[in-house]
C-alpha cells in the first residue's frame, strides 16, 4: 500500500513539475507575448491596445505584468485610454481558484476621456494598493483629476498574508473617502450587492460643515456615483451652489 502511495505522489509532482514548466514557457518579453498581452487587453477594454514596452509578463507563481505606454484607441466606441505605466500581480492560484484577489497594482499617468466610464476626463497620476503599515490599514489610493477639480480617493482593503506574499480584497463592507475640489465625500463601499456594487451611508461636507438634506441611511449604485454624482459635484464647485442644494440635488440618485 505504501508503494503505490509513493508511486502516486512521485506521478504527482512529476506532473506539477511539467505544468510549472509549461507555465513558465508562456512568460517572457517577446514581441509574440506582447502582441499577445495587446490583443487580450483590446478584448478587455473594447478598442485597439497598443503597448510600448512590455517590461515584465510571469505566469508563475504569480501573474503579472509590467507595461509602459498603454494606448488603447476608441475604447467602447467612445474614446482613448493611455497611461505611462500598468503594473499588477495576482496569485497565480487565486486566479486559478476564482478568488476576488489581488497582488499589487501601481498604475502611473492614467488618462480616460470624457464619455468612456464618466462625464468628465478623468486622469490619475497614481493608482496604487498599498500594504498595511504601522496604524495605516492597507488600501487602494487614487490621486488625479476629474475634469478640472483635484480629486482624491482611498478605499480601505482587506490584507492576507504576509510579506513578500502578499495579496489584497475588498470585504463585505469597506470604508472609504474622497475629495474633488472642496467637496468632501465619506462612506462605505459593500461589492458584490445586488444593487450593482452600493456605496452606503454617505456624509458629505464642505469646509467642515456636513450637509443636513442626505438622510444619514443611504445607498447608491456605482454607477449613478461616478456619473450623476460626480456631474453634480463638478457643477456644485463650478457654480459656486451652496453644500444643501447640492445634497439635495446627489439626494434624488439614491436607492
Amino acid at each position: 500500500m505504501k508503494t503505490w502511495i509513493i508511486r502516486i505522489l512521485l506521478t504527482l509532482i512529476i506532473l506539477i513539475g511539467l505544468t510549472i514548466g509549461a507555465l513558465n514557457m508562456l512568460a517572457g518579453t517577446s514581441n509574440a507575448h506582447k502582441q499577445g498581452l495587446e490583443s487580450a487587453f483590446s478584448g478587455a477594454l473594447k478598442g485597439q491596445t497598443t503597448f510600448g514596452v512590455l517590461n515584465a509578463f510571469n505566469v508563475f507563481p504569480q501573474f503579472s505584468v509590467d507595461i509602459e505606454d498603454l494606448y488603447t484607441t476608441n475604447a467602447m466606441g467612445q474614446g482613448d485610454i493611455k497611461a505611462k505605466n500598468v503594473k499588477f500581480s495576482f496569485n497565480f492560484f487565486d486566479l486559478l481558484l476564482k478568488r476576488h484577489q489581488i497582488g499589487g497594482l501601481d498604475i502611473t499617468d492614467l488618462e480616460i476621456e470624457k464619455g468612456i466610464y464618466t462625464n468628465q476626463t478623468f486622469f490619475a497620476s497614481l493608482i496604487k494598493i498599498f500594504p498595511t503599515k504601522d496604524d495605516n490599514q492597507s488600501h487602494m489610493s487614487i490621486t488625479g483629476h476629474y475634469g478640472i477639480l483635484p480629486l482624491s480617493i482611498t478605499i480601505d482593503m482587506k490584507q492576507i498574508g504576509t510579506p513578500p506574499e502578499l495579496s489584497f480584497r475588498f470585504d463585505k463592507e469597506n470604508k472609504f473617502s474622497l475629495e474633488m475640489g472642496r467637496t468632501k465625500v465619506s462612506g462605505f463601499f459593500t461589492p458584490g450587492t445586488k444593487t450593482n456594487t452600493a456605496l452606503q451611508n454617505l456624509v458629505i461636507s464642505r469646509d467642515g460643515t456636513n450637509c443636513k438634506s442626505l438622510p444619514s441611511t443611504n445607498r447608491f449604485t456605482m454607477q449613478s456615483f461616478t456619473s450623476q454624482i460626480f456631474s453634480e459635484i463638478v457643477t456644485s464647485e463650478t457654480d459656486k451652489d451652496n453644500l444643501e442644494t447640492l445634497c439635495a440635488n446627489i439626494t434624488k440618485y439614491s436607492l
